[in-house]
């Protein structure tokens, strides 16, 4: 059996692709588009002949596979659980033997993967050994239930049923031959490290290995070296609006990574134009690319030695206009807490008001407004008493609407790890082993640059961030005993 997913975007000519290759070999089509709408999927679903609905797959927005009666639904992150009342085909993507294991009895068949080298996600190598594969097939985990995925061709089915699998799930090589009208593009927008090892000469560093055309608008120039910052100069807001609009009317640009945001005029303008170009692309009915704009923001608050380094009025700004645009942030422990804490005072300062409403209306409470009180004055004693850090960062997205990656490097021992909380609830941690080296400089950059290129690559988050920290630790290793500079040097690609 051959099952199709499609890319993740939309392009001009897809359904009449879906139907050929459904006219072809191909049994069925699993439909992913991770950050479509419902209205854009429906017009896709619509576009393809009904007599081919019981050939289709759906991965988010499972109503539509209720309305349509389209063959079955996959489940995710974005989507747990099958609709209520679904009768249909329930199928999952594993990454692990245990996993396999535990949902293909709930499931009518799941994916295992990578099975073989990714074709259209690089650096996504094979999990698994030919023994390992043989052992799972004799002890019964690898059945007519799995299919094989990552790396998988057409030409490999023959190679996967032999394998065990029911059959193999085929991405990249489905659609090599798909035309784009204009390639993606990660733009940075972050201050200018005069050393290169940090800021936007790190994150073209970055864009350029992972494989993707990175752009730039300059916040700030700075004047450092691998001992310290000499000196910063702000852009003018205007000219950072200037370079925004040059870039953003242009380029196709998919994701953006914010660094240094020096002060709350830039943080402003940057807030501004991101939010009219995110609803120029909702409004932009071709379907030609992708249409959501993917922004990381790794903020530059608190340095490693724990200084201040943004003023309060932009933290204010950041916290208000730009972090509700973004999809994911990425703090350090410190920057963590500073947001929380920011958080916590505005509400504390909101419940406040509410209670003194509630105490002055009519002189008199009524019991739903008494409790309603009582959780207030609660949740403030709590909010402003808790030190349970893994607490409050698990919040972060409850607070502000945005995933959050809380990096770990600022915390003791050798085993550290970075900590990704999401708007779902869920949470994914990332294992980190400490490297012995000073020359940690860009790290931070780095990260953040390196998920936004594998974003606009295609990958989903959680994948995105595990590749960008692989990355990171082979810069971080290659560079662990060089001798830049008389202090502490960057990492090295």
């Amino acid at each position: 059996m051959t099952i199709v997913i499609t890319l993740p975007y939309f392009f001009d000519g897809e359904a009449e692709q879906i139907v050929q290759l459904l006219h072809s070999s191909v049994d069925l089509i699993h439909i992913r588009k991770p950050e479509s709408k419902a209205e854009e999927l429906e017009r896709l679903i619509m576009s393809i002949p009904s007599e081919y609905y019981p050939r289709l797959v759906l991965h988010d927005h499972h109503e539509l596979a209720m309305k349509y009666h389209l063959h079955g639904v996959h489940l995710n992150g974005r989507n747990p659980q099958p609709p209520m009342g679904w009768e249909g085909s329930v199928s999952k993507s594993c990454h692990s033997l245990e996993e396999v294991k535990e949902w293909k009895e709930k499931c009518d068949y799941v994916s295992l993967s990578p099975i073989f080298d990714s074709i259209s996600k690089q650096g996504y190598h094979a999990a698994f050994s030919s023994t390992e594969i043989e052992e799972a097939r004799r002890v019964g985990i690898i059945a007519k239930k799995v299919f094989a995925l990552g790396g998988v061709t057409f030409n490999k089915i023959d190679d996967v049923l032999r394998m065990g699998f029911g059959g193999g799930m085929i991405l990249g090589d489905a659609w090599k031959n798909v035309s784009h009208p204009q390639d993606a593009v990660a733009l940075t927008i972050a201050g200018s490290d005069s050393s290169a090892g940090a800021g936007i000469q790190q994150d073209l560093k970055t864009m350029t290995k992972v494989g993707v055309y990175g752009a730039t608008v300059i916040t700030a120039i700075t004047s450092q070296n691998t001992l310290g910052v000499k000196g910063v100069m702000p852009v003018p807001a205007e000219v950072v609006k200037s370079q925004l609009d040059a870039v953003l009317s242009d380029l196709h640009i998919t994701a953006v990574k914010i660094g240094m945001v020096p002060n709350a005029a830039i943080a402003h303008v940057i807030a501004d134009t991101l939010k009219d170009y995110k609803e120029s692309l909702a409004k932009d009915a071709r379907k030609l690319s992708p249409k959501n704009l993917t922004v990381i923001y790794d903020p530059v608050m608190i340095s490693t030695s724990g200084h201040r380094l943004m003023e309060e009025e932009c933290i204010q700004v950041v916290c208000e206009e730009l972090l509700p645009l973004c999809t994911l942030v990425t703090p350090n422990l410190p920057e963590a807490e500073l947001l929380m804490r920011q958080k916590k005072e505005r509400e504390s300062n909101r419940d406040k008001k509410t209670i003194q409403a509630l105490d002055h209306e009519n002189g008199k409470e009524s019991d739903s407004e008494k409790g309603q009180r009582k959780i207030l004055e609660k949740q403030g004693e709590t909010n402003l008493a808790s030190k349970d850090a893994k607490y409050n960062n698990s919040l972060l997205p409850l607070k502000y609407g945005t995933s959050f990656l809380v990096k770990g490097g600022h915390a003791e021992g050798e085993d550290l790890a970075d900590i990704l909380y999401s708007t779902t609830g869920e949470s994914h941690r990332f294992p980190t082993k400490k490297i012995a080296t000073h020359n940690l400089h860009g790290t931070g950059c780095t990260l953040s640059s390196a998920i936004a290129s594998y974003l606009v690559k295609g990958n989903d988050l959680v994948t995105a961030i595990s590749l960008a920290k692989q990355l990171l630790a082979e810069g971080i290793q290659k560079g662990a005993n060089a001798h830049i500079g008389k202090g502490n040097g960057p990492l090295l690609f």
